[in-house]
């Protein structure tokens, strides 16, 4: 059987020579090149075809997201990166898996079989805390910000939008149902179909018949609901229903 080819990117030499060190005790397994910098990576990814990239997120040029948006085909790509864990938790991107710096060999073994198996995105949705960090992924780059900072989501298609303190929103590659599925209820609830709010920002409300007018943090907002979604917000000004209570 043909070796899996592999090509190593990241701007850190010591962090090259450790993954390469690790991937020649695995079967298999080929490394065609390396590269420090994105110019050299996508140079290096035309000339030798690698079936799997090991692919840093920051490197100093452009990283990983920026290497990706100039591939109109990628290969399978395995990030490997130094963020803690609570980005880790909030990454979510079309990619085999992700490795922790340093790199662990059972880790990389586990990477290793789930690309040979062509397995999907396996960063696991977990549940965030009230304490986490999510990192927006927003094409070729991303943007880290506080569970604590998002204000309010909305469905967009199979994107969604987020709208943090300040105003500010961001169209993420990230369905509505997987914030449903990982956000803390005790700061986050459903009010509609499309709508999830941070009810733990809410500083004031002004209700109305179908909404309200709201400050959420220092951030100004007009809902236009339904009529249950305007009762649930009713009751979770009210006290009158756990914040956790679905959306029907």
């Amino acid at each position: 059987m043909k070796p899996l080819t592999c090509l190593l990117v990241d701007d850190e030499p010591l962090a090259r020579e450790q993954l390469k060190a690790l991937l020649a005790d695995e079967p298999g397994i080929e490394v065609v090149g390396e590269a420090g910098r994105k110019e050299e990576a996508l140079a290096a990814i035309a000339a030798v075809q690698p079936q799997l990239l090991f692919l840093d997120i920051r490197m100093r040029g452009g990283g990983g997201f920026e290497i990706l948006a100039a591939l109109e085909h990628p290969p399978a790509v395995v990030f490997v990166t130094a963020y803690d864990q609570y980005a880790l938790r909030a990454f979510e991107v079309n990619a085999m898996d992700y490795l922790l710096k340093p790199v662990s060999p059972t880790r990389l073994r586990s990477a290793l079989a789930r690309v040979q198996r062509g397995g999907a995105v396996v960063v696991p949705a977990l549940p965030f805390t009230e304490e986490d960090t999510a990192l927006l992924p927003l094409g070729d780059s991303g943007h880290f910000v506080s569970l604590r900072d998002i204000l309010f989501i909305e469905a967009n298609g199979h994107h969604s939008q987020v709208t943090t303190d300040g105003g500010r929103s961001y169209i993420v590659r990230q369905a509505f149902h997987i914030w449903l599925e990982r956000l803390p209820t005790s700061m986050f609830s459903q009010l509609g179909r499309g709508l999830i709010l941070n009810h733990s920002r809410i500083a004031s409300c002004t209700l109305t018949l179908r909404g309200g007018d709201l400050l959420l943090g220092s951030t100004s907002i007009s809902l236009v609901l339904g009529s249950s979604a305007a009762r649930r917000l009713r009751e979770i000004l009210s006290g009158s229903t756990p914040p956790d209570a679905s959306y029907q």
